[in-house]
């Protein structure tokens, strides 16, 4: 079931499951951030996404580990 877009106003935005792919800024890493098995939030029609705590918490300990 869509859900109105905070960004567009669509209701376009649903859950999606899957792998989640993150490209970083180049500073951080030359490498897209690949996340098995997440659960985030998308517009099919913008594009915007929003990203659940526990994704986001993920991301982070992605970035962390590169230091």
């Amino acid at each position: 079931m869509a859900t109105k877009c905070p960004m567009c106003g669509n209701l376009t935005l649903s859950e999606r499951k899957g792998e989640f792919r993150f490209t970083p800024p180049i500073n951080i890493s030359k490498e897209d951030f690949v996340i098995p098995n997440s659960i985030w939030y998308e517009c099919s029609f913008c594009g915007e996404q929003l990203i659940p705590f526990a994704l986001s918490n993920t991301l982070q300990e992605c970035k962390r580990k590169l230091k």
